[in-house]
């Protein structure tokens, strides 16, 4: 139903030249995105949780207690993909460059290296012994931090940041050879079925942590220079959901539904940390968007 509205009222915006049908579609954006959140919520008493599993949360938090902002949430969101690296037994070195990439990309120079280091290892430490259940309570100890410094944020700051943590999560399951496991989408759903995530919230974070990685994959190629066409149009054209043959309209169309999620005028009443971040996710997205038009 979430979808169905939100489709409705970017139609009303864009489609309408009358001001009540237009603003009745920002109204429904907006109310829907705002009720997408309040539904980003723990499933209580569906979890086990050992005393095991609680250690970390305590752990982490002492470790990023006195950090800034940013740091509070890389910490929680790299230890958070470590636990998903473990699900399906061990953690490789792909997954652990593919954490140390994410953290770089997302947060860009304001997260100290030495606190991401120390979180891998503080994470590793204390989940090398788990069962897969104690591996999930221990998961859902550490997204509860991650929400508990989030009520501190603006709602639409909020939403964004769970979509970057999921994402994430979701982007280091991919580092191995660009497939997921069996357990770790198991262990992946299982996590968004706790925090009641919308499906189309879901397809969505799947669809740009698969983008996230094919760019990253491509870049560091030796042939990048000869495949950067090729490449670059595949990846834009799946970011926008578009096929080779996309129309300008329908190119327009996916753009103004994307802008209108992610535009940074969204978060001027977030600290200056967290706007920065999501105006560089919105230029780079412009960028493909960029790129598209000019193809045509």
């Amino acid at each position: 139903m979430n979808i169905l509205l939100v489709l409705l009222g970017v139609l009303l915006v864009f489609n309408s030249s009358e001001p009540l049908l237009i603003g009745l579609g920002f109204v429904l954006v907006i109310y829907t995105v705002f009720d997408i959140y309040n539904g980003i919520k723990p499933i209580e008493n569906e979890v086990e949780y050992s005393e095991n599993s609680k250690a970390i949360f305590e752990k982490l938090k002492t470790k990023i207690e006195q950090r800034s902002e940013i740091e509070k949430y890389a910490g929680i969101v790299t230890s958070a993909a470590i636990h998903i690296a473990k699900s399906d037994g061990r953690i490789s070195e792909k997954e652990i460059e593919s954490i140390r990439h994410t953290i770089k990309r997302e947060f860009q120079n304001e997260v100290d290296e030495y606190l991401i280091a120390d979180i891998v290892k503080l994470t590793k430490e204390e989940i090398k012994n788990f069962s897969i259940e104690e591996l999930f309570g221990s998961l859902i100890t550490v997204v509860n931090l991650f929400y508990s410094y989030l009520q501190f944020a603006g709602w639409e700051a909020r939403i964004e940041l769970t979509s970057i943590l999921f994402t994430m999560i979701y982007e280091v399951a991919l580092a191995d050879d660009g497939s997921v496991s069996f357990v770790e989408e198991t262990f992946f759903n299982r996590l968004c079925a706790q925090y009641s995530i919308p499906t189309n919230f879901i397809l969505n974070i799947k669809r740009t942590a698969e983008y996230n990685h094919r760019i990253r994959n491509y870049k560091s190629n030796s042939n990048y220079q000869k495949t950067n066409f090729n490449e670059e149009l595949k990846n834009s054209l799946k970011l926008f959901n578009l096929n080779e043959n996309y129309t300008l309209q329908e190119l327009e169309k996916s753009w103004k539904q994307f802008a209108i999620q992610y535009h940074p005028d969204k978060f001027h009443n977030s600290s200056k940390e967290v706007y920065e971040m999501m105006n560089r996710k919105f230029i780079e997205a412009k960028s493909a968007y960029e790129f598209l038009k000019k193809r045509k």
